[in-house]
């Protein structure tokens, strides 16, 4: 797709730009400093603090999940979920399972979109396999974040939703997502998108927790875990992870 690149100062590096399109229409962009612009329905997206910002008709839960989500990647809020991202039990399932089967499919030519990338945790796990990594999430503060931990070389960083991906069809090779699912209300819709970016070898890897455990009960084990103190009950009795691969 040709998309024209007149910034001086690139937000996007080269390949991503590329595949870039307007969030709406699917149509073509042209990338400047400041904005993004569609070439076909004129819809322009601002650029904020250097990032993209690619939101358009959010639907009331996904309203919602931003002002929660920009209020999670600020101040205090920001170090406690930074805490618990980095806790025993997810490190294992980063570790053991997802980095496992990521890296197993990775190379300097592949092209890797972490959705609901929050502060970065697991872009950390892949970024010396030398893909092209896209960071994304519906909060600006997250997408800060994580270009803050990742950096900015052989990465970009975009603001957008799942339910509408500002990617061209066929164009990525790896889609991770993780603790995602549940923030979205058109799971149908988001799969759709999902697929319609992924190249037809592509790969995806959702991780979420399954029905048989509350988010109550996740967060009062994860508290025993970080408080030696407390009650003496093994996380693995009661959680079970549910991994997605398509």
């Amino acid at each position: 797709m040709e998309v024209n690149n007149i910034a001086q100062k690139r937000i996007l590096s080269d390949r991503v730009t590329e595949v870039l399109i307007c969030p709406k229409c699917k149509g073509g962009v042209l990338v400047t400093p400041d904005s993004i612009l569609c070439k076909i329905c004129r819809q322009r997206y601002p650029v904020i603090k250097g990032i993209p910002s690619l939101l358009c008709e959010l639907t009331d839960k996904e309203r919602d999940q931003l002002v929660i989500h920009e209020n999670v990647f600020s101040g205090k809020k920001l170090r406690f979920y930074n805490r618990y991202m980095s806790n025993a039990f997810l490190t294992l399932i980063h570790n053991d399972y997802v980095s496992v089967i990521i890296n197993k499919r990775l190379d300097a030519n592949k092209l890797v979109l972490d959705i609901g990338c929050g502060s970065g945790n697991v872009g950390k796990k892949i970024i010396n396999s030398g893909a092209h990594l896209i960071s994304m999430d519906i909060a600006l503060n997250a997408v800060s974040e994580a270009r803050n931990a990742l950096g900015n070389s052989g990465k970009d960083f975009i603001q957008s939703s799942v339910l509408r991906i500002p990617i061209e069809d066929s164009a990525v090779d790896v889609i991770i997502g993780h603790f995602i699912l549940h923030h979205i209300d058109d799971i149908k819709k988001a799969v759709s998108e999902i697929r319609r970016v992924l190249t037809p070898d592509g790969y995806m890897v959702f991780v979420e927790p399954t029905e048989r455990l509350t988010w109550l009960e996740l967060w009062l084990d994860f508290f025993k875990i970080i408080h030696p103190k407390g009650p003496r009950k093994s996380i693995f009795t009661k959680v079970r992870m549910s991994m997605v691969c398509y």
